[in-house]
């Protein structure tokens, strides 16, 4: 294996620290020399960024280059030898148009809808603990936060129960609101929190049911975790990646009806199974793609460094984490050493001992 040579790394908003300084050590391991560039919306983190790589490492070698999208542009004109981006899947295609016009490799760590599928045999106080939890960490803008949730139709109103009262424990301990809670966080940026509240009132408008949550404040961009019922597809919230506090329910009758839900759309980052049930968790996992799959939790995989991480398609494009992030910052290159010379037979003018040596040598190989 070989350094890739020069490679870019843009990072995004909603875990810049570990999203900037993660693909770093990749691209630092392979031997490569990398510019980062965080994103406009967390400033905070991208100065620190910016000055610790500066006190660190030579400038020929790594740095940081803050500023927004023309910046982007401008660095994406260059002749970049790896390209390694996290974030939107629209903002993906922009990324992997502009390194097409220089071949360059790259990696696309995206999102999409992740969903989550339970079965009947699933524990619904278990599940909607946990559920909680995976949702609404960091306010829902994870990338593999599952987006919705297929349940029974016989299973809807155990759930429905079961998350109202987690997300009062979890996220309103005090019975002060959620507002009032510091552990519970905010929307980055007014344009983010304008569009969670567009696709809230998108699906109100088409006919969804609030069952917990709905309230917001743009001034403070808080938005309350919300669970969504009567949610169709016509609506914003189901055609659309979240990436807010917003959980619509779905019920469903058959394994097959789930399968059409899921086949419907792009092929997920992440997929979750709540099932006890072995033959099921099977025939989820058979009838589904998705980049990565959890079974009876939420994001875990995140954390296991032996795993690879990555999306299919829409929702990425190469795999990190361990090993795997090393891989993508290299190229495999093959070298073969030649030593006998028994290539010769090969050459013009051929006789009749260059046959006779080489259908010998046919008869050994074969």
């Amino acid at each position: 294996k070989e350094p890739k040579g020069s490679t870019l790394i843009i990072a995004p908003w909603n875990y810049p620290l570990q999203l900037g300084i993660v693909p770093l050590c990749y691209a630092i391991a392979a031997g490569n020399t990398a510019v980062i560039k965080p994103s406009e919306y967390s400033t905070a983190t991208s100065a620190y960024m910016a000055t610790m790589i500066a006190q660190i490492f030579d400038p020929k070698e790594i740095t940081v280059v803050q500023g927004a999208v023309e910046e982007t542009k401008i660095l994406l004109d260059l002749p970049w030898d790896h390209i390694y981006f996290t974030g939107s899947t629209m903002v993906g295609k922009i990324i992997m148009k502009a390194a097409a016009e220089r071949l360059s490799s790259v990696t696309l760590e995206l999102g999409g809808k992740s969903p989550c599928i339970i079965d009947k045999s699933a524990n619904i106080a278990s599940v909607a603990k946990k559920l909680t939890w995976g949702k609404f960490l960091n306010n829902g803008q994870t990338c593999i936060a599952p987006d919705y949730v297929l349940v029974p139709n016989k299973m809807k109103s155990s759930l429905v129960a079961e998350l109202k009262k987690e997300v009062k424990t979890q996220l309103d301990p005090k019975g002060v609101g959620s507002q009032a809670n510091e552990d519970y966080g905010h929307i980055v940026s007014d344009r983010h929190h304008s569009r969670c509240v567009s696709l809230l009132e998108d699906a109100i408008q088409k006919g969804a049911i609030i069952i917990t949550g709905g309230e917001y404040d743009a001034i403070s961009r808080f938005f309350a975790p919300t669970v969504l019922d009567n949610v169709t597809d016509d609506m914003k919230i189901m055609q659309e990646e979240i990436f807010g506090p917003i959980l619509p329910i779905i019920g469903y009758t058959s394994k097959e009806e789930v399968i059409n839900i899921i086949d419907n759309k792009p092929k997920p980052l992440a997929l979750y199974i709540q099932s006890k049930d072995q033959k099921s968790i099977a025939f989820f996992l058979e009838n589904t793609t998705a980049g990565g799959t959890v079974i009876n939790d939420f994001m875990i995989h995140y954390a296991n460094p032996h795993l690879p991480f990555g999306g299919v398609n829409n929702s990425g494009i190469g795999k990190s984490h361990g090993y795997y992030g090393f891989q993508e910052f290299t190229n495999e290159r093959a070298v073969m050493r030649q030593r006998f010379g028994a290539t010769s037979l090969l050459h013009p003018p051929f006789t009749s001992r260059s046959e006779k040596l080489a259908r010998i040598l046919g008869k050994w190989l074969s």
